[in-house]
């Protein structure tokens, strides 16, 4: 069986700060998947938006209370 060169997408709950960690240690590309995004969160992308190419960062939020 081959394996893959990429890695699998594995979607987990952490909390705010170790998300904003993981946003800061991103090299060239960023995928925020969420249904809401706090303050340390946003502002952990807004940093990784200043040393990134704008088209690298993708932010998918979903405002439903169903999705909380």
């Amino acid at each position: 069986m081959a394996v893959s060169a990429s890695k699998s997408f594995i979607p987990c709950v952490v909390s705010p700060r170790v998300v904003a960690e993981a946003i800061r240690a991103a090299k060239n590309r960023l995928l925020f998947c969420s249904p809401g995004i706090t303050l340390e969160e946003s502002a952990a992308i807004v940093e990784a938006g200043r040393r990134m190419d704008s088209q690298s960062i993708w932010i998918y939020l979903d405002n439903s209370a169903s999705a909380c």
